[in-house]
């Protein structure tokens, strides 16, 4: 039996697995009946219980587990380092009353293991595209061949990430992950060129929201860091888009039509 656990900055998540079929998989906003829920570490390890309680077994009878990186408590800031070195390992962490053997996954490499080794696909090249990961990063490429799946030295800095349309919905709506909320109201809009321009001159800036990237960076580093990034911002869009909304929520007919250009 294995496990493996996200805890990510939203929808935390526990599946489980016998052999190469996943038997059980657990979505945390569903089980604490929270939108968009990110679990503590007490959450966590009540998710897992419960998980194995409707399978059946015992936590001691999991065999394998498998950690995702992002947000992760349990753990150590060696461990969050190392990241900069290897998208995945194993090392011992400790959890539910014990220290046990894990096999560690970066952000990004979990997202592209999971589309690769189950797309069938003997060999192909791998981009993620996120609103963010370990040390800021946003888009990541990979090289797939068989089973094995490793990391390409391309940068991406410069590709278009997810960070922007995360960014745009947060400022309209003041809180986090709004993009499904922001994405309807495209219908009641109409593309504007004059938009697109206005969008193309801000993408440089929020598509990392001005952040960079230090592998390696500790955790108080790349706050820190995002943070200042985000002063700049939140600056850029009060500048160019405060005027297209009255209210969260309450839009102008020129910011419906902003968001349906960036739709």
């Amino acid at each position: 039996m294995l496990c493996a656990i996200a805890f990510n900055w939203h929808d935390s998540s526990v599946s489980f697995s016998r052999g190469n079929r996943i038997v059980l998989v657990l979505e945390a906003e569903r089980h604490f009946r929270t939108k968009k829920k990110a679990c503590s570490a007490l959450e966590m390890e009540a998710l897992i219980r419960h998980g194995a309680a409707v399978l059946g077994i015992t936590i001691e009878d999991i065999d394998h587990w498998a950690l995702a990186s992002l947000n992760n408590p349990w753990l150590s800031s060696r461990q969050t380092r190392k990241l900069a070195d290897d998208d995945y390992w194993w090392d011992d962490v400790a959890f539910l009353g014990h220290t046990r053997r894990c096999l560690i996954v970066s952000h990004h490499y979990a997202h592209a293991a999971s589309s690769f080794f189950m797309s069938g696909a003997h060999s192909a090249v791998v981009q993620t595209c996120d609103g963010g990961g370990d040390f800021n990063e946003c888009v990541v490429a990979f090289s797939g061949r068989e089973n094995e799946l490793e990391r390409l030295p391309a940068p991406c800095g410069d590709a278009i990430s997810g960070l922007p349309y995360n960014l745009i919905a947060g400022f309209f709506y003041r809180e986090r992950f709004c993009e499904g909320k922001m994405m309807a109201l495209a219908a009641l809009g109409s593309v504007d060129q004059r938009h697109a321009a206005l969008i193309d001159d801000m993408l440089p800036t929020l598509n990392q929201a001005g952040a960079e990237i230090v592998r390696g960076a500790g955790a108080d580093e790349i706050s820190a860091s995002f943070a200042r990034s985000m002063e700049r911002v939140n600056r850029l869009l009060n500048r160019q888009l405060g005027h297209m909304f009255s209210a969260p929520g309450v839009f102008s007919p020129d910011g419906l039509d902003f968001i349906a250009t960036l739709q």
